[in-house]
């Protein structure tokens, strides 16, 4: 299981570098906007300024607090927004009083403008809050209103971003319950088991998202023989699964997003079993190491294939939160379960049972951009 596991692990580190390639310049010029324009029309709100979006690490080197705001990159010479006192590397806040998120929301609000409006604009410059009223302009000449155009407009399916994720798994315990009631352990809950794992994915274009999860569970019981006081006896259980995910999202409204997505992978259940009596000697032609002890690893893996829908909204540029529901199934070619060797090869288990690995997931939880 662990050998699985690693590879998996590989794969999800594949797809965080697929993730940091695409996420940032596959979709260039993500979440920056030229607003030079309202729209086609004269009659619109015009400031002359390039806008994006503000990532954590540009946050960080600017020492900006917030969560909030679009970063002004460019103030056009002659345009309002220079009338109005913007410069570059301001952070522009709100509007007539409503807080800019982000560039999506500011071109939300500006559409509600007209131009001769006296407004305030909030912004913050250098570790200082600014805040002043003006008169919003419009395009007053043809020149003026076609000499700039957006350029782009941010993704509003979003680009990605990555998170630890519990997930609560409901597949079949009944045969590892079974194994473990006849070696006198308490069952594991028979309702499912809460996995934790990690994860993250990027936009590659056309609302197609890559990424990666790997997720597990484990737990280890001890407990004295109840057939000889000499003796303890041990299990660690493990279970878990992971691979590349591929997901397609769509806008539902206003900084609220679904997707449909599958996971293609790896995984299965791990069971260690050992029973001593702490007595080992160091063997000889008439002694053997063991004295009685025995120590070995089973498994059982699986091809795994994950159906899944999500539902995630974006609480602030760098945080949103997530739910999913997804289908785990498990396909394996071989026959019961396996004994683990030191070279990587495996011995069937005999009369093991050929135990399932398939059932509903859930998930919730926090997620570390959009």
């Amino acid at each position: 299981m662990e050998v699985h596991m690693r590879k998996v692990l590989l794969i999800i580190l594949l797809a965080a570098a697929v993730n940091m390639a695409f996420g940032t310049c596959g979709d260039h010029g993500m979440g920056k906007m030229v607003f030079m324009t309202g729209d086609a029309q004269a009659s619109a709100v015009f400031f002359g300024i390039v806008v994006e979006d503000i990532d954590a690490k540009t946050a960080e080197a600017m020492d900006y607090p917030y969560g909030y705001g679009i970063l002004i990159t460019t103030v056009v010479p002659g345009s309002p927004a220079e009338g109005y006192g913007l410069q570059a590397n301001d952070v522009l806040t709100s509007i007539d009083g409503e807080t800019v998120k982000d560039t999506e929301d500011f071109d939300e609000i500006r559409e509600d403008l007209e131009p001769g409006e006296v407004v305030s604009i909030g912004y913050w410059r250098a570790g200082k809050d600014f805040n002043k009223e003006v008169t919003l302009q419009g395009r007053d000449t043809p020149q003026m209103q076609y000499q700039f155009q957006k350029q782009r407009t941010p993704s509003k399916v979003g680009s990605g971003g990555g998170s630890f994720i519990p997930m609560w798994c409901m597949i079949d315990m009944d045969d590892v319950n079974a194994l473990l009631e006849g070696l006198h352990f308490k069952p594991i809950g028979d309702k499912g088991i809460l996995m934790q794992g990690i994860g993250g994915k990027g936009h590659i274009g056309k609302g197609f998202f890559v990424g990666g999860v790997i997720t597990s569970y484990s737990d280890n019981y001890k407990q004295n023989n109840p057939d000889s006081v000499r003796y303890h006896d041990y299990v660690r259980y493990e279970s878990g699964f992971g691979g590349v995910t591929l997901d397609k999202r769509f806008p539902i409204c206003k900084n609220f997003v679904g997707s449909l997505g599958v996971l293609l992978g790896g995984g299965g259940h791990t069971i260690e079993l050992m029973h001593s009596n702490a007595d080992y000697s160091w063997p000889d032609n008439n002694t053997e190491f063991t004295s009685g002890n025995y120590h070995s690893t089973i498994n059982r893996s699986y091809m795994i294939v994950q159906p899944k829908a999500e539902l995630m909204y974006r609480l602030l540029n760098w945080l949103s939160i997530r739910a999913e529901v997804g289908y785990v199934y498990g396909y394996t070619g071989k026959e019961g379960w396996r004994v683990e060797g030191l070279a990587d090869e495996t011995f069937y288990v005999k009369n093991s049972p050929n135990t399932p690995y398939r059932g509903l997931t859930f998930s919730i939880g926090p997620w570390f951009g959009f």
